[in-house]
């Protein structure tokens, strides 16, 4: 049962320096077995578990699977799925994140050449470009302050509506729609009320009014109004 183990361990070079028998039977012959297995034998009276004077245990049951480890490792284990999901989730977001990003940019860029071709067919007089937004909404103010149109933006045109109907709180907006310098409004008022009404506080706002459609309904009046701001007069020269 020796002889074939012994010589396996010979042929990969890791024949032990010698064997010990414990509790060996009297009289047993181990020169005849250390001649026989080419391995000193040496017989040991001790018994296997007590105490040995080398400085380590013939066997060590602290192996593998039963190694001692941290305490720290050991707490932190049932922690290591919970871990890996959470690593898991946030590469995913961070490649979601990446490619939001990378649309939007392409999106970016793409209307950047739009606006740019725009400003460069309206205005060709532009050289450098920098921020066609800003330099298209710059040279459309410059335009309309040569022109006198400047009132026909949206803005002003809110600012004079909203200023006449809060003077009449039974009026009461539903829709308002923008297009063709000229800003459309879906107003309801009591059946009581005159629509001449409205048309004459807007009109005082300084707002050409067209009145497109009328529809009575229970108790009130659906009414929908063309708002155009009034053209500037020239002014006029004192005689010399």
């Amino acid at each position: 049962m020796l002889a074939a183990p012994l010589q396996e361990a010979a042929q990969a070079q890791k024949t032990p320096e010698y064997l010990v028998v414990f509790n060996a039977p009297a009289g047993f012959p181990a020169d005849a077995w250390s001649a026989l297995l080419h391995v000193p034998v040496r017989i040991e009276t001790a018994s296997v578990w007590e105490k040995q004077a080398e400085p380590l245990a013939p066997l060590n049951l602290l192996q593998g699977q039963f190694e001692t480890k941290g305490k720290f490792t050991s707490s932190l284990r049932p922690y290591i799925p919970a871990a890996a999901m959470l690593l898991i989730w946030m590469l995913g977001n961070m490649v979601v994140d990446l490619n939001d990003w990378w649309k939007l940019r392409q999106q970016h860029q793409e209307y950047t050449r739009a606006m740019t071709s725009l400003l460069m067919s309206s205005f060709p007089e532009t050289k450098t470009v920098l921020d066609p937004a800003a330099q298209m909404q710059r040279s459309i103010d410059g335009l309309l302050a040569r022109t006198g149109n400047r009132d026909r933006d949206l803005l002003p045109m809110l600012a004079k509506t909203a200023a006449a109907l809060r003077a009449d709180p039974r009026v009461r907006l539903r829709g308002v729609r923008y297009t063709d310098q000229s800003l459309t409004l879906e107003l309801s008022w009591p059946a009581a009320g005159s629509p001449d009404a409205v048309k004459t506080a807007l009109e005082a706002a300084g707002l050409r009014t067209e009145m497109l459609a009328l529809t009575p309904r229970a108790g009130e009046v659906d009414g929908r109004l063309r708002l155009q701001p009034v053209a500037a007069r020239p002014a006029t020269r004192s005689p010399s």
